[in-house]
């Protein structure tokens, strides 16, 4: 894995977006051989290059997460699970769509010695031009690292979402997992959201508060 770094080539799964395009011959007769290309996969690309946009001009991951369920995706990844605060955060801060290949340092496994620790967060020094093609440059990769890096240490981003009183006692009517209540909204906007913790089972699993009171006075 070492070696395929160093050449610019993806290491681990390949990242949503992103598919295998041709292969070479199979060195044992097999059907399927080593892919010695890849291409840009629809509609998952434009969903992430849309969302990173979004998230430079203002939207958080929530968000995107939420604005993704009604994109042509439905809020699903190329493999079929949801597009969560989590997916997002880790696509975005993903090198590998600004043409940045991250070099590993691991030689494969050896009987009696100890793999050393997967390393996280390496500076550019630490990169190669990546054989996947670009989905934004390196500058606005920069960029979404200090956006990022600005609203986790920012006072604003803790109050914005901090975590209501009610959370995990409420529960959802149809699935029965408890609630999550944030208060967050835009400046002279406030506003209260509740997110099912089981996510995985509703198409958008946030959704305004005074839409469930409205609900409940009907």
């Amino acid at each position: 894995k070492e070696q395929a770094s160093r050449r610019g080539l993806p290491t681990g799964p390949l990242p949503d977006g992103y598919r295998v395009a041709e292969r070479g011959p199979s060195l044992q007769g097999g059907r399927r051989g080593r892919p010695i290309r890849w291409e840009i996969s629809e509609p998952w690309a434009s969903v992430i290059k849309e969302g990173c946009q979004r998230y430079l001009k203002g939207a958080s991951y929530a968000d995107l997460a939420v604005w993704s369920a009604g994109t042509a995706t439905n809020g699903l990844t190329a493999k079929g699970g949801p597009m969560t605060t989590q997916w997002w955060r880790s696509t975005l801060l993903n090198p590998k769509y600004a043409g940045l290949q991250p070099v590993r340092r691991y030689a494969g496994y050896k009987p009696g010695k100890e793999s050393p620790p997967r390393e996280r967060d390496l500076p550019l020094d630490r990169m190669v031009p990546s054989v996947l093609p670009a989905l934004w440059d390196v500058e606005t990769y920069q960029r979404l690292l200090a956006v990022s890096a600005s609203r986790w240490t920012s006072g604003k981003f803790r109050t914005r979402y901090r975590q209501g009183f009610w959370s995990g006692v409420i529960r959802h009517a149809v699935c029965g997992h408890s609630l999550q209540i944030c208060g967050r909204g835009r400046q002279g906007q406030p506003e209260t959201r509740l997110r099912c913790r089981h996510n995985v089972l509703h198409v958008s699993p946030s959704f305004r508060g005074d839409d469930s009171i409205q609900e409940l006075d009907e």
